[in-house]
């Protein structure tokens, strides 16, 4: 099993968070150790777990951290490979290009965009293909008036 991390806003009339279509990124169960001490984030699954503004902040901390002490965090690498510091180190990286993509492209979502941690299971075929590297996407087409209603 794995998270999945994605930017969201709460839309007025909306039943719940909206993805904005940034801040997708994937990382094993196995890493959470190392993403906890590395931020200080208590990283809560199946929530949101705040303003991206104040989470990206210690994202960046953590991969200065990782990159700058990595055998600190050894010891809580998985055994089984899964869960490592290269591969959170990737992880918060793909995090930190996706908010600054979003910062870029649209300030007035960045603003308010919070930061969802999901549980996602996986079928062993999904597990052992191949995944494409991390790639920005672009903005998903929204309906006229939302940034109105954001704003609100």
């Amino acid at each position: 099993m794995s998270y999945n991390v994605e930017f969201k806003v709460k839309v007025e009339g909306a039943p719940g968070y909206v993805p904005v279509g940034y801040g997708i990124a994937n990382v094993t169960w196995n890493a959470r150790e190392i993403i906890v001490r590395s931020t200080g984030l208590p990283w809560v699954n199946e929530a949101n777990n705040g303003l991206c503004s104040e989470i990206m902040p210690k994202i960046q901390t953590g991969l200065e951290e990782l990159r700058l002490h990595p055998e600190k965090y050894k010891p809580y690498e998985s055994p089984n490979g899964w869960g490592s510091v290269a591969g959170t180190k990737r992880f918060f990286q793909a995090l930190i290009d996706e908010w600054n993509f979003l910062v870029a492209a649209n300030p007035e979502l960045a603003a308010v965009a919070t930061f969802w941690i999901a549980e996602r299971r996986q079928t062993l075929e999904h597990q052992f293909r191949r995944k494409p590297p991390f790639r920005s996407r672009p903005l998903p087409v929204l309906r006229a008036g939302i940034l109105e209603k954001l704003a609100q």
